[in-house]
């Protein structure tokens, strides 16, 4: 695990901190948007130990977020003056990059994610897998099963997945959607 210096550790966990406050109490969906994309860029960048402290808190917040129900999908917000297309939009970026952050954090933590986690992720985002959703949210969730299996050691997702994911993206292989069939191509 790379060691950040001590004044750099310092500021990302300060960063981490407030990431993880704006993506679990902010109820613009736009800014939990954001700050999921920009907590997976800093922990692509500083490596594990910049959140392993917070993981159950990461966790957390990642699970509300994929069940809809983190105070940005729940409350008024910001967000909330546009219409039901900007609404839309707003949903995909924010559960794409939910779905990013996803693997972001399987990618850094490996093993360390642990099967609860791990199962946890499956669990919250297979709704989104189901046939009568739209393409985009299929497309996503294929995404993020496909990169937890190969981010995150065979025990943990692809071996003890199995049974669910293989008939799941092979069948989704012959989807009209290309991004649907890209990703169902991606996990298999």
């Amino acid at each position: 695990d790379q060691v950040l210096p001590p004044q750099l550790d310092v500021y990302v966990q300060d960063c981490v901190g407030l990431l993880l406050r704006l993506i679990a109490e902010d109820t613009a969906k736009s800014v939990a948007a954001v700050a999921c994309e920009s907590l997976n860029e800093l922990i692509q960048d500083a490596g594990p130990s910049s959140f392993m402290s917070r993981l159950p808190q990461l966790l957390e917040a990642l699970i509300l977020l994929a069940n809809g129900k983190a105070p940005c999908q729940t409350l008024l917000g910001d967000d909330d003056d546009h219409d039901e297309d900007d609404d839309d939009d707003h949903d995909n970026v924010l559960m794409d990059n939910v779905a990013d952050l996803c693997g972001g954090v399987a990618k850094v933590a490996g093993a360390r994610l642990g099967a609860e986690a791990t199962d946890a992720m499956f669990r919250a985002f297979a709704g989104y897998a189901q046939p009568a959703r739209s393409a985009s949210d299929r497309a996503m969730a294929l995404g993020c099963f496909a990169e937890l299996c190969v981010e995150l050691p065979p025990e943990l997702a692809a071996d003890r997945h199995f049974g669910t994911l293989q008939p799941l993206f092979a069948s989704a292989c012959g989807d009209t959607h290309a991004n649907v069939a890209r990703n169902a191509a991606f996990g298999l």
